[in-house]
């Protein structure tokens, strides 16, 4: 498995890492996004994306602190995937749904929240949020999804 931490100085601060994990690379890969602006929740998804990378997915993630660098490296990169900590900055989470809903091309997005109570999930379905998950993520939850989001692309690339 190779990891590289690769800060891109000339993008904003914001933007923590830009990294790749993998074990081997297959025909296809998953690009995903994390946005997070707690280190120790952060930590968590990173952990979870890497035992998937281990388990053998090729995924290429790039991390925001929070939603405007998100959608500033959305603006530039079409993500498979965008995981959004729905603890972001005030409404930030729901905001940036809604704005990556908006691209040319929307990401499937993943919010994690500790409460997922119905109200909070209901909220998070009307701002653009495809699927919530409990904090902190298992790899075994973005595994399945990353390969649910995979079959999807070779299917349209299939046509």
């Amino acid at each position: 498995m190779t990891i590289s931490s690769k800060p891109d100085s000339a993008t904003a601060p914001e933007i923590v890492a830009s990294y790749t994990a993998t074990r081997h690379q297959p025909a296809w890969f998953s690009h995903i996004l994390l946005v997070d602006g707690s280190g120790v929740s952060r930590a968590h998804a990173e952990s979870a994306l890497t035992e998937v990378a281990q388990a053998g997915q090729f995924v290429f993630i790039d991390v925001a602190l929070d939603a405007s660098s998100a959608m500033e490296l959305a603006s530039d990169t079409a993500y498979d995937l965008v995981i959004i900590d729905a603890h972001l900055a005030g409404a930030q989470a729901l905001s940036l749904c809604r704005q990556l809903k908006q691209l040319e091309t929307p990401p499937h997005i993943l919010v994690l929240d500790e409460s997922l109570s119905r109200a909070r999930v209901r909220e998070g379905k009307l701002a653009g949020c495809d699927n919530y998950l409990a904090k902190p993520a298992h790899a075994s939850d973005l595994q399945s999804l990353l390969r649910l989001l995979a079959l999807r692309k070779q299917r349209a690339h299939l046509g």
